[in-house]
């Protein structure tokens, strides 16, 4: 996916929350299936990190230049830009880049990756992809695809800082009945977001495992290391082998 979108359902309800008027609505996160999962639109906004986000965090040196895919309204970029970084927010939601905009990120774009072109000189320490963001690839051609292109962004010996969820050996039913009779990689399947009533678009998403983003780090001459992971969920940073 990465493309912008049509209907703007996660940037209605961030304004919303900006604004204070999102009443305890919860962004719903729809499957093709039926099964629902929520997220709380004040977590977008809020100044508190997981033990995952910090451990993402944590690997990026000060005074850095950031590239931050699929910024939202700006709760990591404005993080990083605080602790003296160059930074840049990319989102495909215009909403959502209008309230990072008014919450003090800088450097905020309403674009896609694939229509984002900096110049020759002007490349990234770390590219991040925070809240699962690198499931907008798609599936595996999407995601050969996707970090190709953020290689292409890198300074030498930048990288890019990712999270994901290990989608192999689910333990609720519901997910072990939507992966069965699946042909091919089983980490795919079909959201939409809706909030208040609105819905988005079908879109597809994958979930990466930690041994498929190696392989495909490895044929980009990239190396793939595990900074965080509990349970099913885990953290990668990927940076080019240098010989």
């Amino acid at each position: 996916m990465f493309k912008k979108l049509e209907k703007d359902v996660l940037g209605f309800a961030l304004t919303d929350c900006f604004l204070k008027r999102s009443d305890g609505f919860l962004i719903n996160i729809v499957r093709d299936d039926g099964h629902i999962s929520a997220s709380n639109p004040e977590d977008w906004l809020s100044n508190k990190f997981s033990d995952m986000e910090k451990g993402m965090l944590s690997v990026i040196k000060t005074h850095s230049r950031i590239l931050d895919i699929g910024c939202g309204a700006g709760k990591h970029a404005i993080y990083l830009q605080e602790k003296g970084n160059n930074v840049t927010g990319i989102d495909i939601s215009g909403g959502s880049i209008k309230i990072a905009k008014k919450r003090g990120l800088a450097k905020a774009v309403n674009t896609s990756i694939w229509d984002f072109h900096p110049k020759e000189d002007e490349r990234y320490d770390y590219v991040t992809l925070f809240g699962y963001t690198i499931g907008l690839a798609g599936n595996i051609k999407g995601l050969k695809q996707i970090l190709s292109k953020l290689k292409s962004l890198l300074k030498t010996k930048g990288s890019v800082v990712l999270n994901s969820v290990d989608w192999r050996n689910p333990k609720e039913n519901i997910h072990q009945n939507y992966q069965k009779g699946k042909i091919g990689y089983k980490g795919l399947v079909k959201l939409r977001l809706e909030y208040r009533g609105k819905k988005g678009n079908w879109f597809d998403w994958i979930w990466i495992d930690p041994d498929i983003l190696e392989v495909i780090s490895k044929n980009l001459g990239m190396k793939c290391r595990i900074i965080y992971i509990k349970g099913r969920f885990f953290a990668a940073q990927i940076y080019n082998e240098l010989k």
